[in-house]
């Protein structure tokens, strides 16, 4: 079964740190070809484009992607992140990242998408 999930980042710089996420999930061998840049038209009463990393678990554990995001939220970066996820689903949850103990809970959201 294929799962998709939906990433964006909030923070100082979305699109930047959306960037860099996506650079840092493509330096994953196993995530190298699961995961892509995807842009969609500006929301009735919104400016500028929405955009989001969608990642496809097919035959990728999502202890990959957890063990990946985990790494690339603990790097130091002097701010909080809130990373949203978005399931293929409709689901959507917002995860606040303050420190390494909060992505305990990414971990637990993003597993649960997979068991879908």
């Amino acid at each position: 079964m294929e799962t998709a999930l939906g990433l964006t980042v909030a923070s100082d710089d979305p699109l930047g740190d959306l960037e860099d996420l996506l650079e840092w999930l493509r330096d994953e061998p196993e995530l190298r070809r699961t995961v892509s840049q995807v842009s969609q038209p500006p929301l009735p009463g919104h400016m500028g484009l929405s955009t989001e990393l969608v990642v496809l678990l097919s035959g990728v554990p999502a202890t990959v992607l957890v063990s990946s995001l985990k790494a690339w939220l603990n790097r130091p970066r002097g701010k909080d992140a809130v990373i949203k996820i978005r399931r293929a689903d409709g689901v959507k949850i917002e995860v606040t990242v303050k420190r390494e103990d909060d992505v305990g809970q990414l971990v637990a959201t993003l597993l649960e998408a997979e068991s879908r």
